[in-house]
C-alpha cells in the first residue's frame, strides 16, 4: 500500500536485486498485472468476523451487508475495532475467521491490489511534486490506461470535485478543503469496486469539516461509489450516512439509518454515543411488542411509549429506564403556570431549578436538578424566547412519541 498516493498496489522484484514500485517497467521482472481483478461488486458482505491481538478480540463476529452504492459509517470511541475492520476490508490485515465478499466474490484471502479499493485518510497525502491533474492521475497511470481515456476520466472527476481551474496547481497552493477534494478525486478516478474513508476530515478546523461533509456525501452520491467511512465524529455519522453500524468492544451495538439510530437506540451505549441522554427511571406498567405503558411515579399518570425491551423484560412494575433527549424537553416557568401548548402529545413529567444555562445563539442549553421523580441532573435544549437563570424554577414536559424505554440491563 503507498501511502501517500492513496493507492493500492503491488511491489515487485527488480532486475538488479533491488524492488520497484511501479505498474510495468524496464527494471521488473514480472509482467504487468492489472489492478483491481474484482469486478460487478453488488454489495459487500462481511460474515462473522473475527480478529485478536494477544487477549484483545478487536473485532468479536461482526457480521454486516452494505449496499451497492451505499454510504456506510463505522462509528465508535477509539478502540471499539473500527479501524481494524476498515484494515480487513482493505486486505492490510487477515481476519483469524471469518470471510469478506465483494458481490459474489471472496476476497478473503485476496491481496490488497486485487480488490479494487480507493482510499481516502486522515492526510492528504498528496505527492508535492505533483499537479492537482496529476496526483489524480496517478492511479491510472499504474494501471496503464490509455492516455486519452484517463484524461477523459481525470476531466470528470474534476468537475465532479468542484476543481476546475485548478488543474496545473501543485498542493501547496491549495486550501486544506481543496487538497481533500484532490485525494477523494484521486481515490475516484480508478472507479474502485470500494472507497474507503479513513477519518478524511479530522484535521479540518470546524466550519471547513461541516461543508465538507456535504461535498463528500455528494460526490459519493454522483459517482454511485459503495463507501464505507471510519469516524468517531458522531455529527459526521447522523448528517451523512445512509446506514451507520455502532461499534463497541469489537461488536457491532445497532446498525441501522442515522434517524432510527439517535431515536431508537438498541442500547444505553448507543443511545450516549450518539447525543446527549437522559435516562431517568420509570415503571413498566405493560407493555405490547411496540409500545410500553409507564409512569414515573404510583401518583403520576401513564403514558405510552415505544420501547426495546425483550418480552423477559416485560414484567409489570419493573424499573426501566427511559430516554428523552435535551430537545424533547421543554421547560417552563412555573410562574406561568400553564401547559406550553395545548398538546395531547406533551406529558406533565415534573419540576427542577435550573442550575446552568449556556446561550448557542439558535438554542439555549440549560442544565436542571430535577425533584422527584425526575431526580438527577437533566440537559435540555430549548429555543424558547423566555431567558432562562440560574435557580429559576421550571416545570418539564416531554413528548411522549419522542421518548423510548431501553433495555433494563443495556448499561453499554
Amino acid at each position: 500500500m503507498d501511502a501517500v498516493a492513496g493507492l493500492v498496489w503491488q511491489k515487485r522484484p527488480a532486475a538488479d536485486g533491488g524492488s520497484c514500485l511501479c505498474s510495468q517497467c524496464p527494471n521488473c521482472t514480472t509482467p504487468y498485472v492489472e489492478l483491481g481483478t474484482v469486478r460487478g461488486v453488488t454489495d459487500i458482505h462481511i460474515d462473522g468476523l473475527v480478529k485478536t491481538f494477544g487477549s484483545t478480540r478487536a473485532v468479536d463476529g461482526i457480521s454486516l451487508t452494505v449496499g451497492s452504492g451505499e454510504m456506510f459509517f463505522l462509528v465508535g470511541p477509539s478502540g471499539c475495532g473500527k479501524t481494524t475492520l476498515l484494515r480487513m476490508l482493505a486486505g492490510f490485515s487477515a481476519p483469524d475467521s471469518g470471510r469478506i465478499r465483494f458481490g459474489s466474490e471472496d476476497v478473503t484471502a485476496l491481496p490488497p491490489n486485487q480488490r479494487d479499493i480507493g482510499m481516502v485518510f486522515q492526510g492528504y497525502a498528496l505527492w508535492p511534486h505533483m499537479t492537482v491533474a496529476e496526483n489524480i492521475n496517478f492511479g491510472l497511470k499504474m494501471r496503464n490506461v490509455p492516455k486519452e481515456e484517463a484524461e477523459k476520466r481525470v476531466a470528470e472527476v474534476i468537475e465532479m470535485t468542484g476543481l476546475e481551474g485548478m488543474s496545473d496547481r501543485r498542493p501547496n497552493a491549495l486550501s486544506g478543503g481543496q487538497q481533500q477534494r484532490v485525494a477523494l478525486a484521486r481515490a475516484l478516478v480508478i472507479r474502485p469496486n470500494l472507497l474507503l474513508l479513513d477519518e478524511p476530515l479530522s484535521n479540518l478546523d470546524a466550519k471547513l469539516r461541516i461543508e465538507m461533509r456535504r461535498e463528500i456525501r455528494r460526490i459519493c452520491k454522483q459517482s454511485g461509489t459503495t463507501a464505507i467511512y471510519v469516524t468517531h465524529d458522531q455529527d459526521e455519522a447522523l448528517s451523512m450516512s445512509d446506514r451507520m453500524a455502532v461499534l463497541n468492544a469489537g461488536q457491532v451495538q445497532q446498525c441501522d439509518t442515522p434517524v432510527i439510530s439517535y431515536r431508537k437506540p438498541a442500547s444505553r451505549f448507543v443511545a450516549e454515543f450518539l447525543g446527549e441522554a437522559n435516562l431517568v427511571l420509570a415503571e413498566l406498567v405493560d407493555m405490547d411488542n411496540q409500545f410500553a405503558r409507564v409512569r414515573l411515579a404510583a401518583d403520576r399518570p401513564m403514558f405510552h411509549v415505544e420501547h426495546a425491551l425483550p418480552t423477559s423484560q416485560g414484567r409489570p412494575g419493573a424499573a426501566v429506564p427511559l430516554m428523552v433527549r435535551p430537545a424533547d424537553l421543554i421547560p417552563v416557568p412555573l410562574d406561568l403556570d400553564s401547559s406550553p401548548v395545548d398538546d395531547a402529545d406533551l406529558i406533565p413529567l415534573g419540576q427542577a431549578r435550573v442550575v446552568d444555562a449556556q446561550f448557542f445563539g439558535a438554542v439555549t442549553s440549560l442544565a436542571v436538578e430535577g425533584d422527584f421523580p425526575l431526580e438527577g441532573t437533566l440537559r435540555i435544549q430549548t429555543s424558547a424566547q423566555v431567558d432562562f437563570n440560574e435557580g429559576d424554577r421550571v416545570a418539564l414536559y416531554g413528548s411522549q412519541s419522542a421518548m423510548w424505554v431501553l433495555p433494563q440491563d443495556a448499561s453499554g
